[in-house]
């Protein structure tokens, strides 16, 4: 599937309304084709919060992604933005894997655990 902007919006709204209720603020949504990437478990995930001087972006590498792996990694990109807004570090620790848990449930998308516990240790 080709990734665009728009798609990209249609699943932060999707997202927004299923796993946080609409309680995120819209964000600038962009896609990314550099090579800026993360590696754990011989796994690729994207990254990228960002805060811009007047609205919130996030940023998606997604070339080469399977639709359940975008919405997954946009749920990732979507807690950081829970911890910015309540004041929280962005970290990968407790209180993120449990609100990405959650998401994921309700948003009905795989949690990829084994990715998750290799990047939880080593990001700490």
């Amino acid at each position: 599937m080709k990734w665009t902007v728009n798609n990209m919006r249609r699943l932060y709204k999707e997202l927004n309304t299923k796993a946080f209720d609409n309680t995120l603020p819209m964000v600038v949504i962009k896609l990314s084709y550099n090579t800026y990437m993360t590696y754990a478990n011989n796994k690729i995930r994207p990254c990228g919060l960002y805060d811009g001087r007047k609205q919130k972006s996030i940023t998606l590498y997604v070339n080469n992604l399977e639709p359940g792996q975008v919405k997954e990694t946009m749920l990732h990109e979507m807690i950081h933005l829970m911890q910015h807004i309540n004041g929280r570090k962005l970290k990968h620790g407790n209180y993120f894997f449990k609100h990405l848990r959650k998401a994921c449930e309700k948003a009905n998308v795989r949690f990829d655990d084994e990715f998750y516990i290799a990047t939880k240790f080593a990001n700490r």
